[in-house]
């Protein structure tokens, strides 16, 4: 048997660790971009997962929705 290779000898490929949040929507635009995603970077540091970062997707501008961010 071979060792896994180093990038996937994680516990996100090996058990399947992610963190998740959702934000709610209004017209295409999530609210509370930044606490969101600085509550799920805190979450994917104690996980030991990288942390997100980047711009919120551009979406349909419907009058409310949900978007969830998986790390």
């Amino acid at each position: 048997m071979r060792p896994l290779p180093t990038e996937v000898d994680t516990g996100a490929w090996l058990h399947g660790a992610t963190a998740f949040t959702t934000l709610r929507t209004h017209w295409g635009k999530p609210l509370l971009w930044d606490a969101h995603l600085a509550r799920l970077a805190a979450t994917c540091a104690w996980l030991g997962l990288p942390a997100p970062e980047g711009e919120p997707p551009t979406l349909d501008p419907l009058p409310w929705g949900l978007l969830r961010l998986t790390a």
